[in-house]
């Protein structure tokens, strides 16, 4: 079964940049003018390469904003943000690093998390060479990439190696310790179905007793308390939604600073299909909460 998986990921990997391409109205919607350039650097988890936003302003440290693609583990496609990198950076005034992790099968867990934990640090520390004020430095992601964001969110906080002010998880993947079947199906024909969970988990982390740790699951980490004023997202008809609703749930219970949206009559994904009146709702908010923590 796992080489049946492996196979299915690799096919998925192959048309990854036309199953993740946002629809023409969003793109035209949000892709506001930047100065984009691209970058590697050399961590702890080997190099890593991303691409850095900066809005049409003039020169001067900008606060930073980590941004973590979706895509299942599988698709390595950080192209697919591009209109949310630009958004955010004119709307919040800050850089905007999009980051190009590796994923599965080729780099299996927890390679992903390893990589974006060790950039968020290497830009706290490095930030200055590329002219960014990484003392003001916010996290947050898409689908896989609201996990991997909050799994760094969570590690920063417990290790006390950084600092993040805020931290977005964007109808994201909490809870891969369940089985995708028993995850509440709101449309007949869901983007998310227990079969493409299956695939791309057990593609990611195929060691079921990983799937419990806060890194792979933050929806179960046992203490929530130290992370920074927080945004869910999540879609009302969404596959997801329950673990995303579970997740702002530990946050009111833990006493942390959040806020939660449920975007109204979208399935996952919606920030790339649109419609677009709802993906600007979700972008508008995250700029809102960007705001919040950058002038704290």
């Amino acid at each position: 079964m796992g080489y049946l998986t492996d196979i299915v990921a690799f096919v998925i990997q192959a048309i990854a940049p036309l199953l993740t391409r946002p629809a023409g109205e969003v793109r035209k919607e949000f892709s506001l003018p930047c100065n984009v350039s691209a970058h590697r650097a050399t961590t702890d988890a080997g190099l890593i390469s991303f691409k850095l936003y900066r809005p049409a302003t003039p020169p001067g440290p900008l606060p930073v904003f980590l941004n973590i693609h979706g895509g299942g583990y599988v698709m390595g496609c950080p192209d697919q943000d591009d209109h949310i990198c630009r958004y955010l950076a004119n709307r919040a005034c800050c850089a905007v690093v999009n980051i190009n992790y590796d994923t599965a099968p080729q780099a299996r867990y927890p390679t992903a998390p390893e990589q974006c934990f060790s950039l968020a640090r290497w830009l706290s520390l490095n930030g200055d060479q590329l002219d960014l004020d990484a003392a003001r430095l916010a996290v947050g992601g898409h689908s896989a990439g609201g996990a991997l964001a909050a799994g760094l969110a969570l590690r920063a906080a417990q290790d006390e190696a950084f600092q993040i002010l805020g931290l977005i998880v964007d109808y994201a993947i909490l809870d891969l310790a369940a089985d995708p079947r028993t995850k509440h199906r709101r449309l007949p024909r869901p983007l998310i179905t227990p079969l493409l969970s299956r695939i791309f988990t057990d593609s990611y982390i195929p060691d079921r007793s990983q799937r419990l740790a806060p890194l792979a699951s933050p929806l179960l980490a046992t203490d929530m308390t130290l992370l920074p004023p927080t945004l869910v997202i999540t879609a009302e008809f969404d596959t997801l939604r329950d673990e995303g609703d579970a997740f702002a749930d530990r946050l009111r219970d833990a006493g942390v600073l959040f806020e939660h949206v449920i975007v109204p009559g979208v399935d996952h994904f919606f920030t790339h299909t649109g419609p677009v009146p709802q993906a600007r709702l979700a972008l508008d908010t995250m700029v809102r909460l960007l705001d919040h923590a950058f002038q704290a």
